[in-house]
């Protein structure tokens, strides 16, 4: 009896290190994982590309569930002691040493896989270790072996270690890679991460089956095999506010993404467009050919479109055409899924605004056809660079008394931006939302008055002076937000009506389905507020908008009837490399200004502000960078060629079209050329008599802003500022 009893104490003891090395491990220090990216997620399935490593594994003939509990006692033995440390002896010493043993910090998994008539169990070595590092096991049945990096599909599931469910989950896996177009390149591997005396409906468990490597994999680790095989999800709206930010994070995800934009030239300057997982392709929401093309060979889509102008008529049909265009090519690529992002609100409201009641109109017909979608509804959208956001911080910045109309005691409920993209890559990752309606909302639901009483504090200002009154109607607040802020009337206007309503989430079901840490308004505008003072705004809702040069500015069409294109040009020669020439003309605008002539551009700008125009909106993105597509006081950039050429196009009233030209061309013995076009593409005897009653101010302040550029690149002027040769006197196409 006494040995009996001697026994049971040693398991006894042995179960109780063993789990304080495990619960000591989860404390202190987190037991290390297999490294690995994770290419595609859909709910508890993940593909991934899994680095290289070193495994112990071992060799055990029985059970399906014995096996892996003698393996892993074996392979525990190992990394607890019972090795040999591996030293190098001075040959000359003449005594003879006996190794010592090393402790091995534990990780997880612990693999299991069948290996012919018996399993193989495996324990993955912390990463810091080489093979020659390791030390030797004493027992011959635990070897090392180097396992090189692997495509794994995987699904997760928790529960007991019954062989029953893990067949079960195995069957699933397998049907999950058929789906996907993937070829099984190995037995399957049943992975544990608990100890055994973890309850069962704790424990996490995997099933994990290789799959066929069918290409190279590149510096990265990315299987190019992999990427030909699985499909992408469509992101429409790619280079606006939410679409700008959620392709970036689809891809850091695994997610291969096909961006969609008018303008590959916009989409190429965005950061993420050479990620290895991206696609970038061209096409417009209202050409349904362009669309289809795109849709093709995608499994989901995220609708991310909608018209922001004032007219009712004008936005209503374009937002229907551009919803019936989506649902109709969803349905003849097969697509899996689609998911739109809208506005809160219902129809059945009669004081629901126009815009908000079209974004209804969008989610019915896109739930009305063949293909499941998703409908995202939220209130208030905060984040750097939201045109919410903007409004906020300007009426607030810039106002101590503010006069309001009553709806600043409207209730609303706004959401941090970051929230919002989890909740859209969500939604992709959990079947059970395709075809569901949600609301979508942060934790708490606040007053817009409250909003700027926030705000205020957050920014370190006087609480602002707020009188509500009830004369102002969503047209006059409008164009007190055109004059006070950066957002023109045209966008100001149909927000204005939206903030009539008040907005608050009437179902929380999503929040158990995609939980996250939702952040209250306090946070969400502090971290704007971060981000804005840190320059490290992603996306803005300047982004929206075309980035397509006119065919007229093109200098090598036909000349044939179409309209006589007027310039004024200045050159300049300076001593001194392109780069150097060019870092004052990519900051130029905004707070730098143009260099010359500072308070004739504001007072440009100030008068386009008062004839419905944009004005000077925002200043610029950032300071010291311009991509395509980004907004540039009252431009839009056109074409950015470092070093060599800037591109602008006028976005100010004008009775035509201009854009605003910088060639540098690198000449003999140092020096470079810098060249400063205007060209105007007038619209009728307006538009002439426009361009002729600027050219003397023209000619004054071009001259002096190509003089100003070479002063603040310190080096000396060789020649000029003078006329360029030519000037009026170009054909535009028709």
């Amino acid at each position: 009896m006494s040995t009996i009893f001697g026994k049971l104490g040693k398991i006894a003891l042995s179960l109780l290190l063993l789990s304080a090395f495990f619960l000591g491990s989860r404390t202190a220090m987190a037991l290390e994982e297999a490294k690995y990216k994770v290419l595609e997620r859909a709910g508890d399935f993940e593909l991934r590309q899994y680095e290289p490593r070193i495994e112990a594994e071992t060799l055990v003939e029985g059970d399906f569930k014995d096996v892996g509990n003698e393996g892993f006692r074996r392979l525990y033995d190992y990394i607890a002691g019972k090795n040999r440390k591996r030293q190098s002896i001075p040959m000359t010493a003449l005594v003879s040493q006996e190794a010592a043993s090393e402790k091995i910090p534990m990780t997880a998994p612990v693999n299991q896989e069948k290996a012919g008539e018996k399993w193989r169990i495996t324990f993955m070595m912390p990463p810091q270790y080489t093979l020659e590092a390791l030390p030797e096991p004493l027992d011959p049945r635990v070897q090392l072996t180097k396992v090189p990096g692997l495509l794994m599909a995987a699904l997760s599931y928790s529960g007991t270690w019954s062989r029953g469910r893990y067949e079960d989950k195995e069957t699933r896996l397998k049907e999950l890679i058929r789906q996907r177009g993937l070829k099984m390149a190995g037995e399957p591997v049943f992975a544990r991460y608990n100890p055994p005396f973890m309850p069962w409906f704790l424990r996490r468990n995997e099933v994990l089956i290789p799959v066929a490597q069918l290409g190279r994999c590149d510096s990265d680790g990315f299987s190019q095999g992999y990427l030909m095989t699985t499909k992408p999800v469509l992101v429409t709206g790619s280079t606006g506010y939410v679409g700008g930010r959620l392709a970036p994070k689809l891809l850091d995800s695994g997610y291969r993404v096909r961006a969609l934009g008018r303008s590959i030239a916009k989409l190429q300057a965005r950061p993420w467009a050479r990620h290895p997982l991206v696609e970038l392709a061209r096409g417009d929401v209202l050409d349904y050919e362009s669309l289809l093309k795109a849709a093709e060979g995608c499994r989901a889509a995220f609708y991310l479109v909608h018209s922001m102008v004032a007219d009712p008529k004008g936005f209503t049909e374009t937002d229907r055409t551009a919803a019936q265009n989506m649902a109709r090519a969803a349905a003849v690529a097969g697509l899996e899924h689609v998911i739109y992002l809208g506005g809160l609100g219902t129809t059945e409201d009669p004081l629901l605004s126009q815009h908000l009641r079209s974004r209804q109109e969008v989610a019915e017909i896109l739930q009305s056809g063949p293909v499941p979608a998703t409908f995202l509804r939220a209130a208030m959208i905060l984040g750097s660079g939201s045109a919410s956001f903007e409004i906020l911080r300007y009426l607030v910045d810039r106002l101590p008394v503010m006069i309001t109309p009553r709806w600043v005691q409207n209730p609303v409920q706004p959401i941090a931006i970051r929230n919002v993209l989890n909740y859209l890559q969500g939604c992709l990752e959990h079947e059970e939302t395709r075809g569901q309606t949600f609301d979508i909302g942060g934790p708490e639901v606040v007053t817009y008055r409250q909003l700027f009483d926030i705000y205020a504090e957050e920014a370190h200002l006087r609480r602002r002076l707020i009188i509500p009154v009830p004369v102002l109607t969503p047209t006059l607040s409008s164009y007190w937000i055109h004059l006070v802020t950066p957002v023109p009337a045209s966008i100001a206007k149909p927000l204005a009506e939206g903030l009539r309503n008040p907005v608050v989430c009437k179902d929380n079901r999503i929040r158990a389905i995609i939980p996250q840490e939702l952040l209250d308004c306090r946070q969400t505008i502090r971290l704007a507020l971060e981000r804005v003072k840190q320059q490290q705004i992603d996306t803005c809702w300047m982004d929206a908008g075309g980035a397509v040069p006119p065919e007229w500015t093109y200098r090598g069409d036909t000349d044939y009837a179409g309209g006589t294109i007027l310039e004024c040009g200045y050159s300049v020669q300076i001593q001194a490399a392109p780069e150097e020439v060019w870092q004052p003309i990519i900051k130029m605008g905004g707070e730098t200004g143009y260099y010359f002539g500072n308070y004739l551009w504001r007072l440009r700008g100030w008068i386009d502000r008062l004839l419905g125009g944009i004005g000077f909106r925002g200043g610029r993105r950032h300071p010291l960078e311009l991509r395509v597509g980004d907004a540039l006081d009252f431009w839009r950039v056109l074409e950015v060629e470092p070093s060599c050429r800037l591109l602008l196009l006028a976005e100010m009233k004008l009775p035509g079209e201009a854009v605003l030209e910088f060639h540098l061309t690198p000449l003999e013995d140092g020096k470079v050329e810098l060249k400063q076009t205007a060209r105007f593409l007038p619209r009728g005897l307006a538009g002439i008599a426009y361009w002729y009653s600027l050219v003397p101010f023209h000619h004054w302040v071009y001259r002096g802003m190509l003089a100003a550029v070479a002063a603040a690149v310190g080096k000396p002027i060789v020649k000029g500022p003078e006329p360029c040769k030519g000037g009026t006197g170009r054909s535009a196409p028709k």
